[in-house]
Order: structure tokens, then sequence, then C-alpha cells
């Protein structure tokens, strides 16, 4: 395989978490750079695609959650609810499926700019050409 499925996978992405309103009540949701409009978003962000066989890939693809918030409550929530999201209910690809999503790590950082907290989730997503 190649990395032919990188934005079939970001669509499916972007569209499991949109949709669900235990996210997009607490944050927006962003599939490019923009301006967001609320204090708390989520964006998809990088991506490292691996060959695992003839017909399968592994995307081990990272999600960010950021906030204005002074602490790190609301930012662990939505996070928390990104998580619940995906591994309950993956995203659909078009062109293939999905055979395995899961958590690797997340890291919870502050700054000192508008963007007082970032929370950086990866997952792993492996697919199966269709």
């Amino acid at each position: 395989m190649s990395y032919a499925f990188s934005w079939p996978l970001q669509q499916g992405l972007y569209w499991a978490l949109s949709a669900a309103p235990e996210i997009t009540d607490l944050a927006e949701v962003l599939d490019a750079t923009a301006v967001p409009t609320s204090n708390e978003y989520v964006s998809i962000g990088e991506e490292k695609v691996r060959e695992r066989g003839p017909d399968l890939t592994q995307h081990d693809i990272v999600i960010e959650v950021h906030s204005a918030a002074q602490g790190f409550s609301r930012a662990k929530l939505v996070a928390a609810e990104v998580g619940r999201i995906l591994l309950h209910t993956p995203p659909a690809v078009t062109g293939a499926t999905v055979t395995d999503l899961r958590f690797l790590k997340a890291r919870a950082r502050r700054s000192r700019g508008t963007e007082r907290r970032l929370i950086t989730l990866t997952f792993r997503v492996l697919l199966d050409a269709n």
C-alpha cells in the first residue's frame, strides 16, 4: 500500500468527531488551519504511515485539543471525549476498512500565549484496502 488512504482517513476522523455532540458542545473541530471561534478546539494533526502488508497500512495520527482556559479541566474533558468517540465508533474510511484503532499516548502541556493548554493525543489506525 501507500499513502493512498491518508486523506480518506482524515475525512473519516473529521466527520466522526464533528458529528459527535459530546465534542461539538464543548469545542470546535477543525480540519485545516483556521482561526477558531471558541476557546477550545480540536485539530487533526501530524501523521506517520507505514506499510504493514500488501493491503494493510498503519497510520499513527495526532489529534490535538487546544484550550485558552486557565486550567486543564476543560481540555481534558474534550480529550477524553475524543478518545471515547474514536475507540467506540471507528471512522468510516472510503476504500478501506478500519481493522484496529487504539490509543497510543497523550501529552498535556502548558503555554504562555493565548493558547494556554494543549493536549496531544496519538492513535494508531490499521487500514485494510477493500
